[in-house]
């Protein structure tokens, strides 16, 4: 089972390029997408089936009471609403597939050295996207083509393969063997911070007595924090390159966030993170209603015309960003939640995207200012629960990401072991920056970073219990 879950860990983030070579008609590459998917569901019920059969008991974590909770309010709020079944199912099935992996991460027979090398191998996709993801650009347009996914025209429950990058993302931008802008940027945000936790790790006292058997390779300390921080740097370039921005600020932010870790003390990073959050809160303010009065170079759209970096991240403060923001996700952030709470506060509309769009659409009230569609609902994400699943629902995944993040520090305290640690702190960064990424995207749907996601605390509730039982 190890090696199954070593497959996935290096192959997802390569699956949408290898899999284009498939020969065949376009039904077989559609359907191959599932196998993945398949193979997921397959080690699940072995592994449990498995546990049952032998009268093992299953691991328990810190975050089941609110997983069991959230599923019974889904179900709940499918039959109040009256929702399409098949419709619900195609909706909840990205969330629930990667909660089965994060369950059969965690009840897997794992070894600390066969961990260790399922994070490593993780670090080593990254390395090969960023690698190709630096190729792509200064090839200068000449990998685009090759490095495209491949469309696909088959339905399934009307949803079908579509590709924003193959009608056009921002003019230069880069996207490596992932396939689309976002997908990269998201995938070498999980990638950072494992390297900057690693980096961060390979420097305390721990790592003397420890560590150095879970080091990149066999090489000295000084010569793996000259990789590490190049691969910090080259990622930053990268992430930089694909033009999405909530990425990008998210990733200065991981790095200024490690430094005042390790140079300066909590207080500091209390005062980083209060001036911070709120200078986003005074600038949101400003642009927001002040838009008009203030004039900063506007370059266009960079999927029409070609900008610079610089550019692309001060295009969000001008007025015309703004009056076009209205209309998709600072509209959503801003209406969704109203007419939510007005109309069906505690279970939502249900968790069929279309009947929702539809009853915010048709909604008695006048919060709604614009038309939703369906390309650019889920962007805000946590608006998109509140409609799906009312406050009840939003506040369970909100006690979920609290769970998760309050044990991930709570083990980092306890353990003794230096690679429980790692995962640990990693976990943490990642949790704090899923929250904030939530409002820009859909992002623990996306294939790859839903995986590591939840590969993460499955990993660390899994070697932790082990460890508290002396196993390891």
């Amino acid at each position: 089972m190890y090696l199954i879950i070593l497959f996935l860990v290096a192959f997802i983030p390569f699956e949408d390029f290898i899999l284009k070579f498939l020969p065949g008609p376009d039904r077989v590459y559609f359907y191959s997408r599932f196998l993945s998917e398949l193979l997921i569901y397959a080690s699940f019920v072995t592994v449990i089936g498995r546990k049952l059969i032998q009268e093992i008991p299953l691991v328990k974590t810190p975050i089941d009471v609110p997983m069991a909770i959230f599923w019974e309010i889904v179900i709940i709020s499918i039959i109040v609403n009256q929702a399409s079944i098949v419709e619900s199912f195609i909706n909840i099935r990205p969330f629930l597939k990667y909660v089965i992996f994060f369950y059969l991460i965690v009840n897997v027979s794992i070894t600390l050295v066969q961990a260790n090398k399922i994070l490593l191998y993780t670090i080593y996709a990254g390395i090969v996207q960023l690698a190709i993801g630096i190729a792509q650009f200064l090839s200068r347009g000449a990998m685009d083509k090759f490095l495209q996914p491949r469309a696909s025209d088959v339905e399934i429950g009307g949803a079908s393969k579509n590709f924003v990058l193959l009608s056009g993302r921002e003019i230069g931008s880069i996207y490596s063997a992932a396939g689309d802008t976002i997908l990269f940027a998201s995938f070498m945000i999980i990638f950072l911070i494992l390297i900057i936790s690693k980096l961060y790790m390979i420097n305390t006292k721990d790592y003397n007595y420890q560590g150095k058997k879970y080091s990149l390779t066999k090489i000295s300390r000084k010569q793996e924090n000259v990789i590490l921080i190049t691969l910090i740097l080259g990622t930053l370039a990268a992430i930089s390159l694909t033009y999405a921005r909530a990425f990008l600020f998210v990733a200065i932010v991981i790095v200024l966030a490690y430094l005042l870790l390790k140079f300066g003390s909590k207080r500091r990073i209390g005062i980083f993170l209060t001036i911070t959050s709120g200078l986003i809160l005074i600038l949101s303010i400003q642009f927001v209603f002040l838009g008009d009065s203030i004039r900063i170079n506007y370059s266009g759209n960079p999927q029409q015309k070609q900008q610079s970096i610089v550019d692309n991240m001060t295009t969000v403060f001008t007025p015309e960003y703004i009056k076009v923001a209205r209309q998709q996700r600072l509209g959503i952030v801003i209406d969704v939640p109203r007419t939510v709470i007005y109309n069906k506060p505690f279970l939502g509309y249900g968790p069929d995207m279309l009947k929702t769009i539809d009853d915010l659409n048709s909604s008695p009230t006048a919060f709604i200012a614009v038309e939703l569609k369906k390309e650019t609902f889920e962007d805000v994400y946590w608006a998109a629960l509140l409609a799906y699943y009312g406050a009840s629902g939003l506040l369970i995944l909100i006690w979920m990401f609290y769970r998760m993040y309050k044990w991930a520090k709570i083990i980092y305290h306890r353990t003794q072991e230096y690679l429980i640690k790692e995962l640990s702190l990693s976990l943490m960064t990642l949790i704090l920056l899923t929250i904030y990424l939530l409002f820009f995207n859909q992002t623990l749907e996306f294939r790859i970073y839903g995986q590591y996601f939840w590969l993460l605390p499955g990993l660390i509730f899994n070697l932790y219990h082990q460890e508290k039982l002396g196993y390891l």
